[in-house]
């Protein structure tokens, strides 16, 4: 029976790249789907040449070619890491991580408590919140530099997921509502309190957290990149 072989691989990682999938973990999914389906096609055809026969199965992916595989391999990586984000947020109010939790809320009452005027502790959390993104923004700066001879799917979505300015962006819009609530409507020191230390939390997970493990979730799912990931 024929089978397909080293060069042939090579040639259908050629032909993904040819038809729009940047991403090593699609198109590896891909050659794998393509390189069973000409194997499959050989074994009733062995005749039929190698390059015939992969355009016989490219066509069985219709007029938008590969675009639909690309999509639904998208959703599953946003899936997971919707999932790791949502595991994440529920640890900081699970014990040991909930005393964390509790002590940054404590922080933020007795600042809000200790002046009577609310603009002060409120700028003062700002700035604190800001030099943390910084910190946060230094921290992990080398993830994002890191070179790497593969573009990764998953890596699109758990590094660039947390976008800076959409975050900043986000923040100011959060922040400004809590001033506004709290100069107009005198809203409870204890809603602004919550708002804060979910914001911190919020922040941290996805900022600093989620990137730095980025490999490690990956590998859960997909041990069998271990290699290809290194490189």
């Amino acid at each position: 029976m024929k089978t397909i072989t080293p060069k042939q691989i090579e040639r259908l990682y050629e032909f993904t790249r040819q038809h729009y999938v940047e991403y090593y973990d699609v198109q590896t999914e891909l050659v794998d789907h393509l390189a069973n389906a000409i194997e499959t096609h050989w074994q009733e055809f062995p005749d039929d040449d190698f390059e015939t026969t992969l355009q016989k199965e490219f066509r069985k992916f219709g007029v938008f070619g590969f675009n639909d595989i690309v999509e639904e391999k998208t959703k599953q990586m946003e899936k997971l890491y919707k999932r790791v984000l949502w595991k994440k947020k529920i640890e900081f109010f699970t014990f040991p991580k909930i005393l964390l939790t509790l002590f940054i809320s404590a922080v933020i009452y007795t600042l809000l408590s200790a002046f009577n005027t609310m603009w002060i502790p409120f700028l003062g959390i700002i700035i604190t919140f800001y030099i943390f993104k910084g910190a946060i923004f230094l921290k992990t700066k080398s993830i994002y530099k890191r070179k790497s001879n593969k573009r990764w799917l998953f890596k699109n979505i758990f590094l660039y997921q947390n976008n800076y300015p959409l975050l900043l962006h986000s923040s100011m819009h959060i922040i400004s509502y809590y001033w506004l609530f709290v100069q107009k409507q005198h809203i409870p020191i204890l809603f602004i309190v919550v708002g804060f230390t979910l914001q911190f939390i919020y922040t941290y997970i996805i900022s600093y957290h989620i990137p730095k493990n980025s490999d490690r979730y990956f590998l859960e799912m997909f041990p069998e990149y271990k290699f290809e990931l290194l490189n």
